[in-house]
Order: structure tokens, then sequence, then C-alpha cells
């Protein structure tokens, strides 16, 4: 809490003691009205704080989902960005410059899903089919890149896609494509995902 929110705090207690232990007068007809608009005075100071603290209760629940959000966001637009220097990649004939490429899509993949997954759980349920998507582009590349480096990492994302690709059918195609073309590039040089 900054320090103004405890100077208001702070504030309306010292309102309510004061009211609340001052010495009450002989009760006369002007009497009567000072206590009910004391009373009025405690009431508007109780509903003063309770409204404080559902205020700061709110925003802190909408600065946590706009953060969540921003997150998301970041990740779909790394995952684009991804898919978009791997698309250069594929129709780039200079060696060096393919595997620059390559590493670069893998790192912003990468990215893109370490977003994803570090937002709270009930936004990653929600956004499973995105997770998968970054799963299946990231093993792709990943294949593509035909690093033995990358192998445990190939067999951990390809278990997922096989796994989950049943929840998404309109998916499922995409990620069957993937699934088989990482296992025949990883066969190109050696080794395989049940091994």
């Amino acid at each position: 809490m900054k320090f103004q929110n405890y100077l208001l705090v702070l504030l309306g207690v010292i309102l309510l003691i004061i009211y609340i232990f001052r010495p009450w007068p002989e009760l006369g007809l002007e009497a009567k009205y000072q206590i009910l608009t004391e009373l009025l005075v405690i009431l508007l100071a109780f509903a003063g704080i309770i409204g404080w603290g559902i205020y700061k209760l709110i925003q802190s629940k909408i600065i946590e989902d706009v953060k969540e959000e921003r997150n998301l966001s970041k990740a779909e637009n790394l995952l684009n960005v991804g898919y978009s220097i791997w698309c250069t990649y594929k129709k780039t004939q200079r060696e060096d410059k393919r595997c620059e490429l390559l590493n670069k899509s893998i790192q912003l993949t990468e990215k893109a899903l370490e977003l994803v997954e570090s937002t709270n759980k009930e936004v990653q349920i929600r956004q499973e089919r995105f997770i998968l998507n970054c799963q299946n582009n990231l093993v792709y590349y990943l294949s593509e890149r035909k690093d033995p480096k990358d192998k445990e990492k190939i067999r951990a994302l390809l278990k997922v896609l096989i796994e989950k690709k049943h929840k998404f059918p309109n998916f499922a195609s995409n990620w069957a494509d993937t699934i088989e073309f990482v296992k025949n590039r990883l066969a190109e040089i050696g080794f395989s995902i049940e091994n």
C-alpha cells in the first residue's frame, strides 16, 4: 500500500475514535440532531473505508488481468513473428543466414511459450490450444535444426502433442502432420522418439 492509502485509513480510524468516545450531552432536541449527524458521519466514514477497500481489491484484480492479457498478446505476436521468420528461412538459400533465421524462430517461439506458461492456471486452461500451437511450431523448428541436444525437448513436446491432439479436432491433422514430419526428420539423423 502507498503512503496516501495508509494516511486515509489512519484518518478514518481517528474520526471514528473521536465520534465513538466523545462525551454525549444531555438529550434535548438539539442533541438528538447532533447524535443523528454524528451517526451519519460515522456511517459515511465506514462507507468510505469499505468503498476504498473494494476499490483497491477491484484495482488489483484488473491490474492482474491486464498483465495476463498483455502476456498473451505478446506471446501471440512472438509466435507469429517466429513463424514469419521461419517462412523466410524456408525461402533463403544462404546456409549461414538459414541457420540464423531458424535459431531466431526457435528463440521467439520458446519466448512465446514461456510467456503463456507464466500466466495463471485459469488462463492456461483457456489458452490450451494456443499453448499446443506454440509447442507444435517449436517441435517442428527444433526437428528442422537437427541438433542432438534438442532430443529430450523434442520428445517431451511430441508426447504432449500426441496426448492432446484429440482434444482439438480442427487442429489435429496439422499436429499429426508435424508429428509425422518430426519422426521422419529425426530418423534421418539416427535417433527415434521412442529411445
